[in-house]
């Protein structure tokens, strides 16, 4: 059981930093898709797996295509207003946490059925609840191709006006530096010909 467990983590390390490219230079939808659809596929494998060397490889491959959790939390921002994203990522926590129970357990009561694949009606009710899972993110969560980059608050182009907000306030500072030179230099003129008046008084 050890190392059944270990070959699904092993597989998630060696693959944790592929998925995050994937995930910004195609899609985090996309990443989540195929996390799913490897859970639905390789715990049905498992489910038949004739020997123990199959299924720990169906095991490190399902960890090697499962990048949901940290696809899911880096989606938060692009979904939730600022003032939500805590709750959304305690919920995300929550869920996987509430899994790992929740199938432990479910797992342990449908094991032995039947007797020639003792582990197939567990992983069999796994494949259809990832289908489901896989079903909803099709329909329901927002994402086309390419995840769009982040901008700093402060340059984020309005709609209405094309050009940054800063653009403009540099603009402005711009003019009234120049108009200060000018004061400046008008200053000194005005200096000069006093000096220039009382040296001839």
């Amino acid at each position: 059981a050890g190392l059944i467990m270990s070959s699904f983590m092993l597989g998630r390390f060696l693959s944790s930093f592929v998925c995050g490219r994937l995930a910004d230079s195609i899609s985090r939808k996309f990443v989540v898709r195929v996390g799913l659809l490897s859970c639905a596929v390789f715990q049905l494998g498992f489910g038949l797996a004739p020997t123990y060397s199959f299924a720990l490889a169906t095991r490190l491959l399902m960890g090697l295509f499962n990048g949901l959790v940290s696809a899911a939390k880096a989606m938060l921002p692009d979904l939730f207003p600022p003032e939500e994203q805590a709750t959304a990522m305690s919920l995300v926590t929550a869920m996987w946490n509430m899994g790992q129970i929740v199938g432990t357990a479910g797992g342990g009561l449908l094991a032995g059925y039947p007797n020639s694949h003792p582990y197939l009606v567990a992983n069999l009710a796994g494949t259809i609840l990832a289908t489901i899972a896989l079903i909803g993110v099709e329909v329901f969560l927002p994402g086309k191709t390419k995840t769009k980059k982040s901008q700093p608050a402060d340059n984020r182009i309005d709609n209405n006006n094309k050009s940054p907000p800063q653009y403009d306030r540099l603009e402005d500072h711009d003019d009234d530096d120049q108009d200060r030179d000018d004061d400046d230099r008008d200053d000194d003129d005005q200096d000069d010909d006093d000096d220039a008046v009382e040296k001839g008084d």
